[in-house]
């Protein structure tokens, strides 16, 4: 799509991919994101934008505050040192990339900038999901997957792998996606914003 064409040179920085109560945001967040949106997001997936936000910001204890303005158009783009969020299909991000693998969101830090294909995100829980996955990468979170075995209970639960998750089950199989971090997501996101594993609460 639009805002990525240049990604070719970032193959190398992939990142794959209980509704919580609405909670206010902290007064001081330990992390605040803005992204500036891709404006082609229909108003459902703004809505499930909005969901994914509030879901972090519930288990985080309101320590993780993620807001939107859908202004990214075929204009001028934000500075650099701003988040973008695109809207892309899988046809034009594999060809952009040259790379065949299954991806379900994109995350690249170093340039400030996130991407979610739409159309391999067959439901609300598949969007969410990812959604909430590539935030966490946003704010500095990795894979943890690489960590446990499938089928232990202290694999993750959002930093699945890729398509296959923890337990083994893919989205292909009709595994719903997770959208509660588990101990292992909430021990990571502690790490990173220096806090106690007390201070993110996760799912009530």
């Amino acid at each position: 799509m639009k805002h990525f064409r240049w990604l070719l040179v970032l193959v190398a920085c992939f990142s794959l991919c209980c509704m919580s109560p609405r909670v206010p945001r902290a007064a001081h967040p330990a992390v605040s994101l803005h992204f500036h949106a891709d404006d082609d997001f229909t108003a459902h997936e703004r809505k499930l934008l909005a969901r994914a936000a509030d879901n972090l910001r519930a288990q985080s204890g309101g320590l993780v505050d993620v807001t939107y303005t859908y202004d990214l158009t075929e204009g001028p783009k934000p500075p650099q040192d701003e988040w973008w969020l695109a809207r892309e299909d899988s046809i034009s991000l594999a060809f952009q990339l040259q790379d065949p693998r299954l991806i379900y969101g994109l995350t690249v830090p170093a340039v400030t900038q996130m991407v979610l294909v739409y159309d391999r995100l067959g439901s609300d829980e598949q969007f969410v999901h990812t959604a909430m996955h590539e935030m966490l990468h946003a704010i500095g979170v990795p894979h943890l997957a690489e960590k446990c075995q499938a089928g232990q209970e202290a694999c993750t639960t959002i930093f699945g792998a890729g398509a296959v998750m923890a337990n083994g089950a893919s989205w292909s199989d009709g595994y719903m996606a997770p959208q509660c971090m588990n101990l292992a997501d909430r021990k990571a996101v502690a790490s990173v914003l220096h806090r106690t594993l007390a201070e993110v609460p996760g799912c009530s």
